[in-house]
């Protein structure tokens, strides 16, 4: 942000203030704004820097939810070998106690 101090020094030496602190005073005020202000260079660079960090967080999340999806698979082939493999035993149980 740019701030006209040329300006406000005229201003205030227009109300009648010695010329020294009204440049003084001027000057001041235009420190205090354009040090405490970010640039557009400055949000700039932020923004890319959140935009990265953003999309490192996308990926990693995709890949934990691909790990997940995953282990998932792996425990729904579990439960089905042990399903069929007890209605196996079952059956072979009520088999024999049938021949008995």
């Amino acid at each position: 942000m740019n701030i006209d101090t040329l300006s406000i020094a005229r201003d205030l030496k227009a109300t009648e203030l010695p010329v020294e602190q009204a440049e003084a005073i001027a000057a001041a005020i235009g420190r205090s704004v354009t040090e405490g202000a970010a640039s557009k260079l400055d949000l700039e660079a932020v923004r890319l820097s959140l935009k990265s960090e953003i999309d490192l967080s996308r990926q990693e999340t995709r890949t934990e939810v691909e790990k997940l999806r995953a282990d998932l698979e792996k425990l729904r082939s579990s439960l089905i070998t042990t399903v069929i493999g007890s209605q196996i035993a079952i059956a072979g149980v009520v088999l024999a106690i049938i021949k008995l």
